[in-house]
């Protein structure tokens, strides 16, 4: 998506998403962006049932 299609209103939603889930890719699920959303998802869940699971 270009950035200049992305409204002002748009930007701040997307920032503020970024900020507090930016881990988890949920900005870019926002964006329509669903499959780098998913992967960041994917290695999100990955980095913190690794560590729990190798520790029991």
């Amino acid at each position: 998506m270009n950035e200049n299609l992305i409204s002002e209103k748009k930007k701040w939603v997307v920032s503020l998403l970024a900020l507090f889930l930016g881990m988890m890719g949920i900005h870019r699920f926002y964006l329509g962006r669903n499959a780098s959303g998913a992967v960041m998802l994917v290695v999100f869940v990955l980095g913190v049932l690794i560590p729990i699971v190798g520790c029991a």
